[in-house]
């Protein structure tokens, strides 16, 4: 399996947008003295991790505890009603049994100002087998509700979906 940039795991679905400058930047602000001083780990646990790649590219993982929840459940109601094909079937087990996560991943290239981003479902074990199929099931959920799960969803959480990119995009072309 391939990886791309940023996780070292190979998305399922990916689409590209942009994210809010809190969801990366204020909210990766290192600890505060009393959080340091205390130990808190719960805002820790909500701040953006950030590393670099070996060609000096920010990679910004924004963790997606407050909307992970609600778009995995739309897109598994979405893959039960809809049960057309194989892609679909195994779509719905893997989000039942928990498999899969949402990522929101930036990437920031060396002097550059602005990071990219894109919302990405990934399979929880990077060696797990799954048929390209998945992806398309996906891409079909985000045509048919996308603009809801945006508008309800997303935008209010910070991130906005590109309007002039293909509806989705699937990495498993193999």
């Amino acid at each position: 399996m391939n990886s791309s940039p940023g996780s070292g795991i190979e998305p399922i679905w990916s689409v590209p947008g942009s994210a809010a400058d809190h969801l990366y930047r204020a909210a990766s602000a290192k600890a505060s003295f009393w959080e340091t001083i205390i130990g808190s780990s719960l805002r820790a646990k909500r701040r953006a991790r950030i590393s670099a790649l070996p060609d000096g590219t920010h990679c910004f993982d924004v963790p997606l505890f407050d909307v992970e929840p609600e778009i995995l459940g739309r897109a598994l109601a979405f893959m039960n009603s809809n049960r057309r094909a194989a892609g679909y079937l195994e779509a719905a087990a893997l989000l039942g049994g928990r498999s899969l996560r949402l990522k929101l991943i930036g990437l920031q290239p060396r002097g550059q100002s602005r990071a990219t981003f894109s919302l990405r479902i990934e399979p929880e074990d990077p060696d797990l087998s799954i048929d390209p199929a998945v992806g398309e099931a996906f891409g079909s959920w985000f045509e048919a509700e996308g603009s809801r799960v945006t508008r309800e969803t997303l935008i209010p959480f910070g991130f906005t979906p590109d309007s002039g990119e293909p509806a989705f995009r699937s990495f498993h072309d193999r």
